[in-house]
């Protein structure tokens, strides 16, 4: 009885270990969503998209004085979406600040669970002191509404 006791414990400890070792881990992902929005000028048109982190993509445009119309969707692919996943853990998206008063500008919003920052700058010249997390979200952005 005593044999069959050890020999029962080490299966268990063998069967756990090898069932462990089959669990896949992944990176651990972050509720956020992200908000970006260029416009202004004579028309005051404004055009933008939301992503979240679950992949969507809703792209929208906005006349003065009026709600958004929602013009197109589409759903990230994993690649870009462990991308975003990754950039948006950067402390430094929270941090930055800039109040761009130009005519024609782009909007920025970074949001999670926790945080959220709001800031503007002017698309056609990137403020060089902008993070460069920041400049790789916009990039992907920019690939994004290019539907790459």
């Amino acid at each position: 009885m005593n044999l069959f006791l050890k020999i029962m414990s080490v299966l268990t400890i063998m069967i756990m270990g090898i069932s462990c070792s089959f669990v896949i881990t992944r990176p651990e992902r972050i509720n956020f969503t992200i908000e970006y929005s260029s416009g202004g000028g004579f028309t005051g048109i404004e055009s933008g998209m939301t992503i979240r982190s679950d992949g969507s993509v809703k792209f929208w445009e906005k006349r003065l004085n009026s709600s958004p119309t929602i013009t197109d969707s589409t759903v990230l692919k994993s690649t870009q979406l462990t991308t975003l996943n990754k950039l948006m853990k950067s402390k430094e998206i929270f941090e930055y600040k800039n109040d761009y008063k130009g005519n024609y500008s782009a909007r920025v919003t970074f949001s999670n669970d926790t945080l959220m920052n709001n800031f503007s700058f002017n698309p056609s010249n990137i403020p060089k002191e902008m993070p460069e997390v920041i400049k790789n979200v916009i990039a992907e952005i920019k690939n994004i509404s290019n539907h790459q």
